[in-house]
């Protein structure tokens, strides 16, 4: 008799080890469903899926502000490399009131670097390191004359303003900032990037955009 119930239990331990080796298997298949292919899985067919599934896309106003800092401090650490190759070797001085040789050099530095990185890649140094991209509002691939936008007019103007349209970002569905409107342009989570250009596509061919 106990034969043959530690038989039954053998059994049942059998069946359950493979229950959960099915379970297991299982599981790994769903793990298979990454980023880089959940654009497969996930597809709107109606304009408020789009919206629905589109905000998890825009990237908020903290993160923004680390890889804003991260630039500029890289532009700092760039303009500093210049001064001392520059204006402090040939003993150069400019008489600009309330500008310094150092802020103009700067200035010029952040909005040239920004410019370049922007269009080139459609990232700063800041932007790589947290995982962000810019990108045009449409379905369109972004231009030189909305980066310039962006960049030059945008960012001008929030210095003009002590960079209180930064704080836009926090007070909108889509985390624009004011040089984000001037451009019609948003920061998206880099890793959503192909599945947002894949249901622009889907929402033009439903064309209910």
């Amino acid at each position: 008799m106990e034969n043959k119930q530690q038989n039954l239990d053998r059994e049942n331990f059998i069946t359950e080890n493979d229950k959960e080796e099915l379970k297991m298997e299982n599981i790994t298949e769903e793990i298979k469903i990454s980023k880089e292919n959940i654009e497969d899985f996930i597809l709107p067919t109606t304009l408020e899926d789009y919206k629905e599934i589109s905000k998890h896309f825009y990237v908020g106003f903290w993160i923004r502000l680390i890889a804003y800092i991260i630039d500029i401090a890289v532009t700092y650490a760039i303009t500093g490399l210049i001064n001392t190759l520059t204006f402090n070797k040939l003993n150069i001085t400019m008489n600009i009131p309330l500008l310094g040789e150092s802020s103009l050099t700067f200035v010029f530095v952040m909005l040239f670097y920004f410019v370049i990185m922007t269009y080139l890649i459609n990232q700063t140094l800041g932007k790589i390191i947290m995982g962000l991209k810019v990108a045009a509002i449409s379905p369109k691939k972004l231009t030189l004359i909305d980066v310039l936008y962006r960049e030059i007019v945008g960012r001008l103007l929030n210095m003009a303003l002590f960079s209180l349209p930064y704080l836009v970002v926090a007070f909108n569905s889509k985390k624009m900032g004011l040089h984000d409107y001037i451009a019609d342009t948003v920061v998206i989570k880099e890793d959503f990037m192909k599945l947002r250009t894949n249901m622009n596509k889907k929402i033009e061919q439903l064309n209910i955009r």
